[in-house]
């Protein structure tokens, strides 16, 4: 009987350990996350300072905007675009005029 009895504590305390260390593991990557989060806010941030400071990257830069605004209009020029912003437009005045 005792042997039983400290076979059971034996379990709960094996499985309060792996119980905390899963928390454990759980805030850990919370915390991870987290930090993941703020890095990638920084290396937006740099990207951005980059290509105000260094001139190249600012002409490389203003060029893909530009070929990025061609590709778009381009895009929109196409009958199918042109067709499905249509219907896009018709089911927005459609919900606007049930929000009524």
């Amino acid at each position: 009987m005792l042997k039983k009895v400290l076979m059971v504590m034996f379990m709960l305390g094996i499985f309060t350990v792996a119980l905390y260390a899963a928390e454990s593991a759980m805030e850990k990557a919370q915390r991870l996350e987290k930090e993941r989060k703020a890095v990638e806010l920084q290396m937006h941030s740099l990207r951005v300072e980059l290509i105000k400071q260094d001139p190249e990257l600012n002409l490389l830069y203003q060029k893909i905007i530009a070929m990025h605004k061609e590709l778009q209009i381009r895009i929109d020029n196409k009958p199918a675009m042109k067709r499905l912003a249509q219907k896009a437009a018709d089911l927005d005045m459609e919900l606007k005029e049930l929000s009524k």
